[in-house]
């Protein structure tokens, strides 16, 4: 149960959040290709260095193409050099540090009666436990959360701009018709 704890839950949890972040670039990727598909349909964007000029991403070219990759063979046979880099290691943190804010709001809502019938409640939960969380801990805490707000709003505004956006191009081909 201690390795499970310490070890296996916290790699786990550093493997899923590796995959949801692979998963968003790759949206990312996608919606770019559509942004620029979108440029030069509308004649208004040239590219002057024609070897600037990328393919449209294909996961599935890019999931074989990674599986055949030589550096594969460098991640099999070294996975702690990879995994465990300064990137790896902050991604390990970020987890724990979000888990550790998960426990507390749950904490936080069992507190003050605000938890709702139904939820169900780890049962860790259940056992009061004394916590002493370091200030640091709470103010990385705290700019994870207004990382996440600040991340939703801008996300809000980029989805506003894209329907204004195209209603403008829907306006400018009808007046061209």
């Amino acid at each position: 149960e201690f390795y499970e704890q310490n070890y296996v839950k916290q790699i786990i949890m550093a493997l899923g959040e590796r995959e949801k972040r692979e998963l968003e670039l790759i949206r990312i990727i996608q919606a770019k290709d559509k942004e620029l598909e979108d440029y030069r349909s509308q004649g208004t964007c040239q590219l002057q260095r024609s070897w600037l000029q990328t393919q449209t991403f294909n996961k599935e070219q890019f999931n074989r193409t990674t599986r055949l990759n030589r550096e594969t063979q460098s991640v099999v046979t070294n996975p702690l050099g990879y995994a465990f880099n300064k990137d790896g290691q902050d991604l390990v943190e970020c987890c724990l540090l979000r888990n550790e804010y998960m426990k507390v709001n749950n904490d936080y809502l069992i507190q003050s009666g605000q938890q709702q019938s139904g939820q169900q409640i780890s049962p860790m939960k259940k056992t009061p436990q004394k916590r002493t969380q370091q200030p640091e801990i709470k103010e990385d805490l705290e700019d994870l959360i207004e990382e996440e707000r600040r991340r939703s709003e801008l996300d809000k505004q980029l989805k506003q701009q894209k329907l204004l956006d195209a209603e403008v191009v829907k306006k400018k081909k009808k007046t061209l018709f």
